[in-house]
């Protein structure tokens, strides 16, 4: 889910970046509103979408790194959740400048650069949440890690321990 919604952000900005791209380049071409071209209008028009969505699937990504965090508890789920947490309080910040400074070139960069940025720390988050070494299999002994038990049968199907 964290994955899709990060996808369903990165295709409404592309599709409004573009239509914003447009849309000043016109005017800043002397062009006026009522000669804009209809899609770039509806484009226009339909801008808002790609902030509300940001917002909205960033506070689930959120939620999701600080209960992975919480729920596999380690430095690395802390400091993951910590980077995803930053980078996606710089996007928001940098889609705001964006939007301020009717997206020059440069800002539609770093704003393309930390959306890289927020993907990476969605992935590692996920990876970091789904690792196998948090997993626990029940044998006839109890709990235990996946690793201990891998370990335990090659041993005993490699006679390695003898």
């Amino acid at each position: 889910t964290a994955i899709v919604g990060t996808f369903i952000i990165g295709i409404t900005g592309a599709v409004i970046a573009f239509g914003d791209t447009l849309y000043y380049a016109h005017l800043d071409a002397g062009g006026t509103e009522a000669s804009i071209a209809p899609l770039v209008a509806t484009i226009k028009e339909i801008r808002i979408v790609h902030p509300f969505v940001a917002v909205l699937v960033s506070i689930f990504l959120l939620v999701l790194a600080w209960q992975a965090q919480r729920l596999r508890p380690s430095t690395v789920s802390r400091q993951l959740a910590l980077l995803l947490s930053m980078f996606i309080a710089l996007q928001i910040i940098a889609g705001i400048l964006n939007v301020y400074w009717r997206v020059p070139v440069a800002m539609q960069l770093i704003h393309l650069l930390l959306a890289d940025l927020v993907w990476i720390a969605v992935v590692l988050v996920s990876a970091q949440a789904l690792r196998l070494s948090a997993c626990l299999l029940y044998t006839s002994k109890g709990w235990h890690k996946w690793e201990e038990h891998i370990v335990v049968a090659l041993d005993r199907h490699f006679d390695i321990a003898a």
